[in-house]
């Protein structure tokens, strides 16, 4: 059964993709106060704990195979 937050799948875009980019720098980290986490076990604990989950991003395959991601109503990218 779904939730009843949707969930979005669509195309990552150029401007979000230079963002996630930006990240890997400590000060973009800290002035936008966020941080990427990798890994499916990872992202599973994230979601979990109390922090606010901007987007998932990840490819079809792994989507699929983890499509309870989804049921948080984050929106997520591939």
């Amino acid at each position: 059964m779904r939730s009843a937050n949707p969930v979005y799948f669509q195309k990552l875009s150029n401007k979000q993709a230079k963002f996630i980019k930006s990240l890997r720098l400590k000060k973009f980290r800290q002035q936008e106060n966020v941080f990427v986490v990798e890994g499916a076990k990872n992202v599973r604990a994230l979601l979990a704990s109390q922090y606010t989950v901007q987007m998932i991003v990840g490819t079809p395959a792994f989507l699929d195979s983890h499509s309870t991601l989804g049921q948080h109503g984050t929106a997520v990218f591939q």
